[in-house]
């Protein structure tokens, strides 16, 4: 019987950043082996170790529990919206659900 597929959250693939880097002499595929993982799915780690490296900066203590990190489609109106919401907030502008609404579809 086949074993299961592993999948490992951005703390763990970090994690197994720093142990292939702390053993650099030991072959990936003697690691894998001792790590109990697919050497495929450990080459596909170090292969994106930018992009793991960098989603555990930019995400929270939280989110790196998750398994993949994906970007908001949104990323922009929530910036805007935070940009206005401060600014008004510093003004003592009332804001309630039905203003934020109304501004949103505009």
């Amino acid at each position: 019987m086949a074993a299961k597929r592993k999948t490992l959250s951005v703390v763990e693939k970090v994690n197994l950043i720093w142990e292939v880097e702390r053993n650099a002499n030991v072959p990936i595929s003697e690691m894998a082996q001792q790590l109990g993982l697919a050497q495929s799915l450990l080459s596909g780690i170090l292969k994106n170790k930018e992009k793991i490296l960098n989603q555990e900066t930019q995400c929270t203590s939280k989110a790196n529990q998750r398994k993949n990190v994906k970007k908001s489609p949104y990323e922009e109106m929530v910036s805007k919206l935070m940009e206005w919401f401060n600014g008004a907030s510093a003004e003592n502008l009332p804001i309630g659900g039905a203003l934020i609404k109304k501004l949103g579809l505009t």
